[in-house]
């Protein structure tokens, strides 16, 4: 959700101008701050409360962050989801998830020495970062494939369990990003990052905020039930959540068309997938992921409106003319039969 980037600051920022890891005794301070709450009652306490609990890998502060009333929204919308999706098309879409996970598991290393790959000017971090993404899907995997258990979602729950071991995960592959300007990457740049608040009051702040590659956003708070939250977000909150709910109450009634979506999807993907599957070597897997990135290109090509398939292939010999220059009566360029 657009709105939520700016609650959720920290994160976006670090992943892109990147910094390094703290030392154990500040992480045990922030993990100490995240559970006592912010050290007083401003704007930037808050956004320094959540920056802290963030850098120790801890985004229960964003949850704890958030009004009462809206963290029953999210779990409404979560569990409200948990009701309604239809239990095949979450169970296919879970298994094709699984099966990428799985080849990124057993066929790592060989998709790692694939050429297109050894060749990009960021080999060793793309190769290392493979083990990383297949251990973010396994917890993505693991934390929401049953729908039965989204019914009874806590926001804070997830937090303190999945939504940690997400942040250490996204965190680790941060790790791997190539940072141009020579500082260190991950979740520690948000040591770097400055606040300053511009203007105060009981139920209204500006906080300048400072990102680590220098740029500057002025933005406003509110006080809502006690807790600071971004303005903006507070101005949109009640028509998202009216609107989540309402796409959330139409799913049954969509169960039948999205099966068939799935099922398309999944059959398509099944079909590309397949040759990797059963590859057993580098020859094998090199000849795999070249029939994989021609067929998804062809798809990408046929979405865009590209040109269709065999127009560009090329004539048999010197004398045939190209298939795309036979009319559909069979008649050549010059106009004459070429049966």
């Amino acid at each position: 959700m657009k709105k939520f980037k700016l609650l959720l600051l920290l994160l976006p920022a670090v992943l892109a101008a990147g910094c390094g890891s703290g030392d154990s005794e500040t992480a045990v301070d922030s993990a100490s701050s995240a559970v006592t709450g912010p050290s007083d009652d401003t704007a930037q306490a808050t956004m320094q409360h959540i920056m802290d609990g963030m850098q120790s890998g801890q985004p229960i502060v964003i949850w704890n962050a958030l009004p009462e009333s809206y963290q029953k929204d999210v779990n409404g919308l979560v569990q409200t989801f948990g009701s309604n999706m239809d239990p095949d098309v979450w169970k296919q879409s879970i298994a094709l998830v699984s099966t990428v996970q799985k080849l990124l598991v057993d066929k790592g290393e060989f998709i790692g020495n694939y050429p297109m790959l050894v060749q990009s000017p960021n080999a060793d971090a793309v190769k290392q970062a493979i083990p990383q993404v297949a251990g973010f899907f396994k917890i993505v995997i693991d934390g929401s494939s049953d729908l039965e258990a989204l019914k009874a979602f806590d926001g804070g729950a997830f937090m303190k369990t999945t939504g940690a071991n997400l942040i250490t995960q996204f965190d680790a592959m941060a790790q791997l990003a190539p940072n141009p300007t020579g500082g260190p990457n991950g979740l520690a740049a948000i040591s770097r990052v400055k606040l300053e608040t511009v203007e105060s009051g009981d139920s209204a702040e500006t906080l300048k905020i400072t990102s680590p590659d220098g740029q500057e956003h002025l933005q406003q708070f509110v006080k809502v039930e006690g807790k600071w939250l971004p303005l903006d977000l507070t101005q949109d909150w009640d028509m998202k959540m009216a609107e989540a709910r309402d796409a959330l109450a139409k799913l049954p009634e969509q169960s039948g068309a999205m099966k068939g979506q799935m099922m398309m999807v999944s059959g398509m993907a099944t079909g590309m997938l397949a040759p990797l599957q059963s590859a057993e070597n580098q020859e094998q897997v090199n000849a795999a992921l070249d029939g994989f990135v021609q067929s998804a290109m062809g798809m990408f090509m046929g979405g865009m409106g590209g040109p269709p398939s065999g127009a560009f292939d090329a004539p048999s010999d010197g004398n045939t003319p190209p298939t795309d220059s036979v009319d559909s009566l069979g008649n050549g360029p010059d106009g004459g039969s070429d049966k």
